[in-house]
Protein backbone atom coordinates (compact mmCIF):
# COMPACT_ATOMS: atom_id res chain seq x y z
CA UNK A 1 0.00 0.00 0.00
CA UNK A 2 1.08 3.56 -0.89
CA UNK A 3 2.37 5.70 1.87
CA UNK A 4 3.92 9.17 2.26
CA UNK A 5 6.91 7.55 3.60
CA UNK A 6 7.49 5.16 0.68
CA UNK A 7 6.52 7.62 -1.81
CA UNK A 8 9.07 10.24 -0.80
CA UNK A 9 11.47 7.92 -0.31
CA UNK A 10 11.28 6.80 -4.06
CA UNK A 11 11.64 10.23 -5.00
CA UNK A 12 14.83 10.85 -3.11
CA UNK A 13 16.32 7.42 -4.78
CA UNK A 14 14.74 8.66 -8.32
CA UNK A 15 13.95 4.82 -8.38
CA UNK A 16 10.67 5.19 -10.22
CA UNK A 17 8.47 7.54 -12.48
CA UNK A 18 5.83 9.10 -10.39
CA UNK A 19 2.42 7.06 -10.90
CA UNK A 20 -1.38 8.88 -10.68
CA UNK A 21 -4.90 7.42 -10.15
CA UNK A 22 -7.64 9.36 -12.05
CA UNK A 23 -11.53 8.58 -13.93
CA UNK A 24 -11.70 9.91 -17.53
CA UNK A 25 -13.31 12.99 -18.30
CA UNK A 26 -12.41 14.69 -21.40
CA UNK A 27 -10.49 12.46 -23.34
CA UNK A 28 -8.38 14.51 -25.53
CA UNK A 29 -7.26 16.86 -22.40
CA UNK A 30 -6.67 13.58 -20.63
CA UNK A 31 -4.58 12.48 -23.79
CA UNK A 32 -2.36 15.39 -23.28
CA UNK A 33 -0.96 13.70 -20.81
CA UNK A 34 1.30 11.23 -22.77
CA UNK A 35 3.10 14.23 -22.68
CA UNK A 36 4.08 14.08 -18.97
CA UNK A 37 6.66 12.28 -17.46
CA UNK A 38 4.44 10.08 -14.99
CA UNK A 39 2.27 6.60 -15.11
CA UNK A 40 -1.18 7.52 -15.11
CA UNK A 41 -3.30 4.52 -14.20
CA UNK A 42 -7.21 4.93 -15.15
CA UNK A 43 -10.66 3.43 -13.13
CA UNK A 44 -13.32 2.11 -15.64
CA UNK A 45 -15.84 -0.38 -15.59
CA UNK A 46 -18.49 0.59 -13.14
CA UNK A 47 -21.69 1.79 -14.32
CA UNK A 48 -21.86 5.64 -12.94
CA UNK A 49 -17.65 5.88 -14.01
CA UNK A 50 -17.06 7.23 -17.57
CA UNK A 51 -15.02 4.86 -20.05
CA UNK A 52 -12.66 6.06 -22.30
CA UNK A 53 -14.14 6.49 -25.71
CA UNK A 54 -10.98 5.65 -28.07
CA UNK A 55 -13.17 7.23 -30.89
CA UNK A 56 -12.41 10.71 -29.37
CA UNK A 57 -8.80 10.07 -28.60
CA UNK A 58 -6.15 7.08 -28.86
CA UNK A 59 -5.13 5.92 -25.09
CA UNK A 60 -1.93 7.39 -24.46
CA UNK A 61 1.14 4.71 -23.81
CA UNK A 62 1.12 6.24 -20.47
CA UNK A 63 -1.71 5.54 -19.25
CA UNK A 64 -3.03 1.58 -18.07
CA UNK A 65 -6.36 0.82 -17.72
CA UNK A 66 -7.64 -0.54 -14.55
CA UNK A 67 -11.06 -2.41 -13.44
CA UNK A 68 -12.44 0.18 -10.92
CA UNK A 69 -11.47 -0.46 -7.18
CA UNK A 70 -8.54 -2.41 -8.41
CA UNK A 71 -4.69 -0.90 -7.75
CA UNK A 72 -1.76 -1.85 -9.87
CA UNK A 73 0.17 -4.37 -8.59
CA UNK A 74 4.20 -3.71 -7.76
CA UNK A 75 3.63 -0.19 -8.09
CA UNK A 76 3.03 2.92 -5.11
CA UNK A 77 1.01 5.52 -6.08
CA UNK A 78 1.64 9.30 -5.49
CA UNK A 79 -1.78 11.51 -6.01
CA UNK A 80 -5.13 10.72 -7.45
CA UNK A 81 -6.75 13.10 -9.87
CA UNK A 82 -10.38 14.15 -9.47
CA UNK A 83 -11.82 15.76 -12.57
CA UNK A 84 -15.61 16.60 -11.69
CA UNK A 85 -17.11 17.79 -8.40
CA UNK A 86 -19.43 15.77 -8.17
CA UNK A 87 -19.16 11.94 -9.39
CA UNK A 88 -15.61 11.85 -9.27
CA UNK A 89 -14.28 13.66 -5.97
CA UNK A 90 -16.13 11.82 -3.16
CA UNK A 91 -14.14 8.60 -5.14
CA UNK A 92 -10.93 10.27 -5.25
CA UNK A 93 -11.50 11.50 -1.67
CA UNK A 94 -11.83 8.08 -0.44
CA UNK A 95 -9.03 6.53 -2.34
CA UNK A 96 -7.09 9.50 -0.99
CA UNK A 97 -7.69 8.42 2.84
CA UNK A 98 -7.27 5.15 2.24
CA UNK A 99 -3.85 5.64 0.59
CA UNK A 100 -2.94 8.69 2.46
CA UNK A 101 -1.89 10.49 -1.29
CA UNK A 102 -2.31 13.82 -2.32
CA UNK A 103 -5.65 14.51 -4.05
CA UNK A 104 -5.65 17.25 -7.03
CA UNK A 105 -8.93 18.87 -8.51
CA UNK A 106 -9.21 20.02 -11.32
CA UNK A 107 -11.82 22.22 -12.97
CA UNK A 108 -12.64 22.20 -16.47
CA UNK A 109 -16.01 24.07 -16.60
CA UNK A 110 -17.96 27.52 -15.06
CA UNK A 111 -19.78 26.71 -12.58
CA UNK A 112 -24.41 26.90 -13.69
CA UNK A 113 -25.30 30.02 -13.99
CA UNK A 114 -28.22 28.83 -11.65
CA UNK A 115 -26.14 28.01 -9.16
CA UNK A 116 -26.83 29.13 -6.02
CA UNK A 117 -24.19 31.72 -4.46
CA UNK A 118 -24.34 29.59 -0.77
CA UNK A 119 -23.95 26.64 -2.79
CA UNK A 120 -20.84 27.79 -4.59
CA UNK A 121 -19.60 28.85 -1.11
CA UNK A 122 -19.77 25.67 0.47
CA UNK A 123 -17.96 23.49 -1.95
CA UNK A 124 -15.34 26.51 -2.00
CA UNK A 125 -15.18 25.18 1.89
CA UNK A 126 -15.17 21.54 0.55
CA UNK A 127 -12.17 21.75 -2.31
CA UNK A 128 -10.18 24.89 0.01
CA UNK A 129 -8.36 22.37 1.74
CA UNK A 130 -7.10 20.59 -1.71
CA UNK A 131 -4.93 21.56 -4.68
CA UNK A 132 -7.05 22.62 -7.30
CA UNK A 133 -6.06 23.29 -10.87
CA UNK A 134 -8.36 25.17 -13.16
CA UNK A 135 -7.85 25.61 -17.25
CA UNK A 136 -8.52 29.24 -17.78
CA UNK A 137 -8.25 32.66 -14.84
CA UNK A 138 -11.89 33.04 -15.70
CA UNK A 139 -12.92 29.48 -14.38
CA UNK A 140 -10.54 29.80 -11.45
CA UNK A 141 -12.18 33.30 -10.50
CA UNK A 142 -15.83 31.80 -11.19
CA UNK A 143 -15.22 29.11 -8.76
CA UNK A 144 -14.49 31.40 -6.24
CA UNK A 145 -10.50 30.52 -6.10
CA UNK A 146 -8.56 33.44 -7.52
CA UNK A 147 -6.90 34.23 -4.10
CA UNK A 148 -6.88 30.80 -2.73
CA UNK A 149 -2.87 30.16 -2.41
CA UNK A 150 -3.40 26.43 -3.08
CA UNK A 151 -5.03 26.87 -6.56
CA UNK A 152 -3.23 26.86 -10.06
CA UNK A 153 -4.12 27.23 -13.55
CA UNK A 154 -2.69 24.53 -15.99
CA UNK A 155 -4.36 25.78 -19.52
CA UNK A 156 -4.85 23.28 -22.47
CA UNK A 157 -2.13 22.82 -25.16
CA UNK A 158 -2.29 21.64 -28.61
CA UNK A 159 -0.08 19.26 -30.55
CA UNK A 160 0.72 21.59 -33.56
CA UNK A 161 1.95 18.66 -35.19
CA UNK A 162 -0.74 16.92 -35.51
CA UNK A 163 -3.76 19.21 -35.40
CA UNK A 164 -2.72 21.13 -38.77
CA UNK A 165 -4.03 21.50 -41.86
CA UNK A 166 -3.24 19.69 -45.29
CA UNK A 167 -2.25 21.15 -48.55
CA UNK A 168 -4.08 18.20 -50.95
CA UNK A 169 -7.18 18.48 -49.03
CA UNK A 170 -9.93 21.25 -51.04
CA UNK A 171 -11.63 23.09 -48.10
CA UNK A 172 -15.37 23.36 -48.83
CA UNK A 173 -17.66 26.41 -47.68
CA UNK A 174 -19.23 25.28 -44.93
CA UNK A 175 -20.22 25.71 -40.91
CA UNK A 176 -18.17 22.95 -39.06
CA UNK A 177 -19.72 22.42 -35.47
CA UNK A 178 -18.03 19.49 -33.44
CA UNK A 179 -20.14 19.06 -30.03
CA UNK A 180 -21.41 15.79 -28.56
CA UNK A 181 -24.82 15.81 -26.92
CA UNK A 182 -25.28 19.04 -28.63
CA UNK A 183 -29.37 19.55 -27.85
CA UNK A 184 -29.47 18.40 -23.69
CA UNK A 185 -25.98 20.72 -23.21
CA UNK A 186 -27.89 23.61 -24.80
CA UNK A 187 -26.91 25.77 -21.51
CA UNK A 188 -23.59 25.11 -21.90
CA UNK A 189 -22.96 24.76 -25.87
CA UNK A 190 -25.91 27.09 -27.24
CA UNK A 191 -27.47 24.47 -29.88
CA UNK A 192 -30.90 27.04 -29.22
CA UNK A 193 -28.41 29.45 -30.94
CA UNK A 194 -26.76 27.34 -33.28
CA UNK A 195 -29.94 26.88 -34.65
CA UNK A 196 -31.24 30.53 -35.51
CA UNK A 197 -27.94 31.00 -37.04
CA UNK A 198 -27.90 28.68 -39.61
CA UNK A 199 -32.03 28.07 -39.61
CA UNK A 200 -32.00 24.68 -39.08
CA UNK A 201 -35.42 24.37 -39.06
CA UNK A 202 -35.91 26.12 -42.85
CA UNK A 203 -34.30 24.30 -45.48
CA UNK A 204 -34.73 26.73 -47.71
CA UNK A 205 -32.82 29.28 -45.54
CA UNK A 206 -30.49 26.94 -44.25
CA UNK A 207 -26.49 27.46 -44.27
CA UNK A 208 -24.25 25.17 -45.65
CA UNK A 209 -23.53 22.91 -41.93
CA UNK A 210 -21.36 20.12 -40.82
CA UNK A 211 -22.10 18.98 -37.19
CA UNK A 212 -19.77 16.70 -35.63
CA UNK A 213 -20.62 14.68 -32.61
CA UNK A 214 -22.93 12.20 -31.11
CA UNK A 215 -26.41 14.09 -30.66
CA UNK A 216 -28.94 11.13 -31.66
CA UNK A 217 -31.13 12.66 -34.74
CA UNK A 218 -28.54 15.33 -35.19
CA UNK A 219 -24.93 13.89 -36.07
CA UNK A 220 -22.76 11.30 -35.63
CA UNK A 221 -19.05 10.91 -33.03
CA UNK A 222 -16.16 10.73 -35.87
CA UNK A 223 -15.22 7.36 -36.16
CA UNK A 224 -11.30 8.03 -34.81
CA UNK A 225 -9.35 11.04 -33.44
CA UNK A 226 -7.75 10.73 -37.54
CA UNK A 227 -11.50 11.15 -39.19
CA UNK A 228 -12.55 14.55 -36.82
CA UNK A 229 -9.01 15.80 -38.36
CA UNK A 230 -9.69 15.79 -41.41
CA UNK A 231 -13.18 17.22 -40.91
CA UNK A 232 -11.26 20.31 -40.12
CA UNK A 233 -8.94 20.38 -42.63
CA UNK A 234 -11.88 20.27 -45.25
CA UNK A 235 -13.89 23.00 -43.98
CA UNK A 236 -13.43 26.46 -44.74
CA UNK A 237 -15.51 27.88 -41.29
CA UNK A 238 -15.45 26.33 -37.59
CA UNK A 239 -18.57 27.93 -36.36
CA UNK A 240 -18.57 27.65 -32.28
CA UNK A 241 -21.66 28.59 -30.09
CA UNK A 242 -20.61 28.24 -26.38
CA UNK A 243 -22.09 30.23 -23.74
CA UNK A 244 -20.46 29.21 -20.70
CA UNK A 245 -17.67 27.10 -21.27
CA UNK A 246 -14.51 28.56 -20.26
CA UNK A 247 -12.43 27.39 -23.21
CA UNK A 248 -13.72 24.84 -25.70
CA UNK A 249 -10.38 22.50 -26.89
CA UNK A 250 -12.52 21.96 -30.44
CA UNK A 251 -11.58 25.72 -30.80
CA UNK A 252 -7.50 25.64 -30.17
CA UNK A 253 -7.67 22.14 -32.80
CA UNK A 254 -9.75 24.04 -35.08
CA UNK A 255 -7.67 27.34 -35.06
CA UNK A 256 -4.14 24.89 -35.19
CA UNK A 257 -5.91 23.13 -37.96
CA UNK A 258 -6.16 26.77 -39.64
CA UNK A 259 -9.91 27.06 -39.95
CA UNK A 260 -11.61 30.43 -39.46
CA UNK A 261 -13.48 30.73 -36.80
CA UNK A 262 -16.70 32.30 -35.66
CA UNK A 263 -16.97 32.15 -32.14
CA UNK A 264 -19.39 33.52 -29.39
CA UNK A 265 -17.53 36.06 -26.58
CA UNK A 266 -17.22 33.77 -23.81
CA UNK A 267 -14.77 32.97 -21.17
CA UNK A 268 -11.66 32.90 -22.69
CA UNK A 269 -12.08 33.14 -26.07
CA UNK A 270 -11.81 36.73 -26.29
CA UNK A 271 -8.26 36.16 -24.91
CA UNK A 272 -7.28 34.31 -27.95
CA UNK A 273 -9.05 35.54 -30.76
CA UNK A 274 -8.36 39.18 -31.64
CA UNK A 275 -12.00 40.29 -33.56
CA UNK A 276 -11.25 40.60 -36.81
CA UNK A 277 -7.47 39.60 -36.69
CA UNK A 278 -7.22 35.76 -35.98
CA UNK A 279 -10.88 35.02 -36.00
CA UNK A 280 -14.30 36.37 -35.66
CA UNK A 281 -15.88 37.41 -31.88
CA UNK A 282 -19.73 37.75 -31.67
CA UNK A 283 -22.35 38.32 -29.48
CA UNK A 284 -24.28 35.57 -28.63
CA UNK A 285 -26.86 36.99 -31.00
CA UNK A 286 -28.24 35.09 -34.05
CA UNK A 287 -28.97 37.94 -36.43
CA UNK A 288 -25.41 39.48 -35.70
CA UNK A 289 -23.74 35.88 -36.03
CA UNK A 290 -25.80 34.29 -39.37
CA UNK A 291 -24.70 38.03 -41.23
CA UNK A 292 -20.88 37.07 -40.48
CA UNK A 293 -21.02 33.66 -41.58
CA UNK A 294 -22.84 34.87 -44.73
CA UNK A 295 -20.28 36.80 -45.48
CA UNK A 296 -17.45 34.34 -44.16
CA UNK A 297 -18.61 32.21 -46.74
CA UNK A 298 -18.46 34.16 -49.65
CA UNK A 299 -15.17 35.33 -48.54
CA UNK A 300 -12.55 32.16 -49.00
CA UNK A 301 -9.15 34.28 -49.27
CA UNK A 302 -10.46 36.13 -45.98
CA UNK A 303 -11.36 32.78 -44.64
CA UNK A 304 -7.27 31.38 -45.37
CA UNK A 305 -6.04 34.91 -43.77
CA UNK A 306 -8.00 34.21 -40.99
CA UNK A 307 -7.05 30.48 -40.34
CA UNK A 308 -3.50 31.59 -40.54
CA UNK A 309 -2.96 33.38 -37.93
CA UNK A 310 -5.08 31.45 -36.22
CA UNK A 311 -2.97 28.81 -36.08
CA UNK A 312 0.31 31.23 -35.25
CA UNK A 313 -1.81 31.88 -32.26
CA UNK A 314 -2.29 29.22 -30.58
CA UNK A 315 1.50 27.61 -31.57
CA UNK A 316 2.09 30.67 -28.90
CA UNK A 317 -0.19 30.75 -26.76
CA UNK A 318 -0.55 27.27 -25.85
CA UNK A 319 2.85 25.01 -26.47
CA UNK A 320 3.21 21.49 -25.13
CA UNK A 321 6.11 22.40 -23.40
CA UNK A 322 4.19 25.52 -20.85
CA UNK A 323 1.75 22.55 -20.77
CA UNK A 324 4.15 20.28 -19.28
CA UNK A 325 6.77 22.81 -16.97
CA UNK A 326 2.62 23.70 -15.50
CA UNK A 327 2.05 20.11 -14.18
CA UNK A 328 5.86 19.75 -12.92
CA UNK A 329 5.87 23.09 -11.10
CA UNK A 330 2.76 21.63 -9.25
CA UNK A 331 3.57 17.86 -8.51
CA UNK A 332 6.44 19.37 -7.02
CA UNK A 333 5.00 21.15 -4.73
CA UNK A 334 2.27 18.50 -4.20
CA UNK A 335 4.39 15.39 -3.89
CA UNK A 336 7.35 17.76 -2.23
Amino acid sequence: MTTKVSSIFRKIVHKETLNGLFLCTHERHNELFKHLPYNFYMWQGQEHIRNWNTKFSPIPYNIHVLPFGLLPQHTDLDFILSQTPDTNFPICKHVSNQLDIPLINFWHTFPSPSMPKIQLRRLYQTFSQYINMFITEENREAWGFKNHDQSFVIKHAIDIDYWKADSQTQRKPLLLSVANDFINRNHLLGFDLWTKIVEFQNPQQQLPVFVVGNTPGLSREANSQNELLQYYQGAQIFLNTSLISPLPMVILEAMACECAVISTNTGMIPRIIQNGYNGILCEPNPQTMRQTCIELLQNPSRCSELGKRARETVSKMFPISEFVQSWNKIIKQVIG
